[in-house]
């Protein structure tokens, strides 16, 4: 299981694409850019590195290691379809495209070289193109620069409704995975006075079982912004909540996430949220020493 479902750029895969196509071309009509000793192998592993990246791009938010069967299966199948002869298909692959396309002559020696194009496709997608869907959802919606007066933005369910829309699950599905942080800051007294006075009646009924954590959140249009949070509450959000730098989708992916197609499918539960809570309890209490560190040797 890959501990966060990743959205990638369609934009970088199509220059990747092109860039992989670009490639392997060269490398047929000039052999002497890759050494002597791999033939004509550089070629097929650039080719099945293309069929890897158009394929991410045609699912960006599939897992990697599923791209990469499918890119490998798609790869094996135009391989032992070249044990078939048939009039038709050589004419076919007699053309330029065909050839490059389709090939000509079945090897294994062509089979582990495109595993060594796919297997260059999983670092690539490792190292460049895999974001966190709630990142990838924020940084698309969100300004590329917060006005230094308002308030900094955590999250906001808005932010995730297109994706909930493409998966098709409930609108409270966009809220999920910040419900269980916001319940955690409101019982460790980690919330500013100005919204423990707005929501002194939410509050209430909240703690009492009289109001759902939704609700409370929803009170709020379903924002999560330093307003809401103590000075001590929005040091310790900066640190782990951050979307890309923080460990808390980590956390909550790796504990929460298990078979679940995406980060989104996670539903909210009291169990969920008890299954959480000592992750959230420790990285505060490892943040909570650190900074005490970094105060003493000041």
């Amino acid at each position: 299981m890959e501990p966060i479902n990743m959205k990638r750029s369609r934009l970088w895969l199509l220059f990747s694409v092109m860039a992989a196509i670009a490639l392997g071309l060269a490398s047929r009509k000039f052999p002497s850019l890759f050494p002597a000793l791999l033939g004509k192998y550089p070629g097929d592993a650039l080719w099945a590195l293309m069929v890897f990246l158009g394929l991410a791009f045609c699912k960006p938010r599939a897992s990697t290691r599923s791209i990469a069967i499918l890119a490998l299966a798609t790869s094996c199948v135009v391989e032992f379809s070249q044990l078939y002869q048939a009039d038709w298909l050589k004419e076919i692959r007699s053309t330029t495209l065909g050839h490059l396309v389709l090939g000509s002559t079945f090897s294994w020696f062509d089979i582990a070289a495109y595993a060594v194009g796919i297997l260059a496709g999983v670092l690539i997608d490792a190292v460049c193109f895999r974001t966190s869907g709630f990142a990838a959802d924020k940084r698309q919606t969100a300004h590329s620069a917060e006005n230094p007066g308002n308030p900094h933005v955590y999250d906001k369910a808005k932010y995730h409704h297109e994706s909930i829309e493409e998966f098709g699950l409930p609108d409270e599905h966009a809220s999920n995975h910040t419900v269980p942080i916001l319940r955690w800051l409101i019982e460790n007294q980690l919330m500013s006075e100005f919204f423990l006075t707005e929501c002194a009646d939410e509050l209430s009924r909240f703690r009492k079982g009289r109001m759902s954590i939704h609700e409370l959140y929803g009170r709020w249009d379903r924002c999560l912004i330093s307003d809401m949070l103590s000075e001590q509450g929005n040091a310790f959000a900066m640190h782990y909540f951050d979307f890309e730098k923080g460990a808390y989708l980590k956390d909550y992916c790796a504990t929460l996430q298990g078979t679940l197609p995406s980060e989104f499918h996670v539903a909210y539960s009291d169990e969920n949220y008890r299954r959480l809570k000592p992750l959230m309890d420790a990285a505060y209490a490892h943040w909570e020493a650190s900074a005490a560190t970094v105060v003493k040797l000041s």
